[in-house]
């Protein structure tokens, strides 16, 4: 690797489940999925996850499994995404050993979500995510994330390794969804299109099951468009714990912003009908 690593070239070689583009329709199945993980559906999340780990292990099985010790992963998206792709790839190889996974830098809480801005803000929010700590010379890293898009995060991450004086063995770039990275906001367009016509039962689904939901930074901007009486009513219709949980991920994602006068709404007490609920 070296400097004049370029965006296209770390796209070209990303290896990716799907791709969404020009021709990618609105109702594709693809953008619905895509939409539902991107607002927390942990089900959706585990399936993207498990494809990718079989994706991986397709076209890398057997140096895996010769020392997986010589390898390391790495994700521009949360920790938390590295670690439960790790686990899983560890029990479908069938491995005793663990594959290590280097936190690049800080974890974004609860989610990074920077689709809608400009390159400049792009460039800005990805060159602070990498801060390798670990020595990675002569290991072979694995880059786990769920969208590459512009190559921003690729080409910088490609960057801060030959500033770090890094002599990496090799690199193996992997993501759920790889986008037109020509018309950036192709992704986003589709997603904002496909979560715009979700009904408030469909948004409810998600939420309702804390077990099967994760705070998204793309659920709670969708919750801030939300009118009053709709929040109030997700509120009034959420079981305690999953109350409790979408609280918890607002206090963290806004942190020592302001919250929105009409998110306190969902930082209220619970209803009588939700205590009632949680007490069977």
């Amino acid at each position: 690797m070296n400097h004049s690593t370029s965006k296209a070239k770390m796209i070209a070689i990303t290896q990716s489940l799907y791709r969404m583009d020009d021709t990618t329709d609105v109702c594709d199945g693809l953008v619905e999925a895509y939409a539902r993980y991107k607002l927390g559906d942990v089900k959706v999340r585990h399936r993207f996850l498990k494809k990718l780990a079989c994706l991986v292990i397709t076209k890398l099985g057997h140096e895996l499994r010769c020392d997986p010790s010589t390898w390391v992963i790495a994700t521009p998206a949360t920790t938390e995404l590295a670690l439960d792709f790790a686990d899983l790839l560890q029990m479908l190889l069938k491995s005793d050993t663990q594959i290590p996974v280097q936190i690049v830098g800080p974890d974004p809480c609860p989610g990074s979500d920077y689709t809608d801005c400009s390159q400049q803000q792009r460039d800005s929010i990805v060159s602070s995510f990498y801060d390798f700590k670990a020595d990675l010379t002569g290991r072979r890293l694995l880059i786990i994330d769920d969208l590459i898009n512009t190559g921003t995060a690729l080409a910088e991450l490609s960057r801060r390794l030959v500033e770090s004086g890094v002599l990496l063995s090799k690199v193996y770039p992997f993501a759920f969804v790889r986008a037109d990275f020509k018309a950036p906001q192709r992704e986003a367009q589709l997603v904002r299109s496909v979560i715009n016509r979700m009904t408030l039962d469909e948004i409810l689904s998600i939420l309702a099951d804390p077990g099967h939901y994760l705070t998204s930074a793309t659920m709670l901007k969708y919750l801030s468009g939300r009118t009053r009486n709709e929040l109030t009513a997700i509120a009034a219709a959420l079981p305690l714990n999953s109350l409790g949980k979408l609280q918890l991920g607002l206090t963290r994602y806004y942190g020592g912003h302001a919250i929105p006068e009409h998110m306190h709404l969902l930082l209220q007490g619970p209803t009588e009908q939700q205590l009632l609920r949680g007490a069977r």
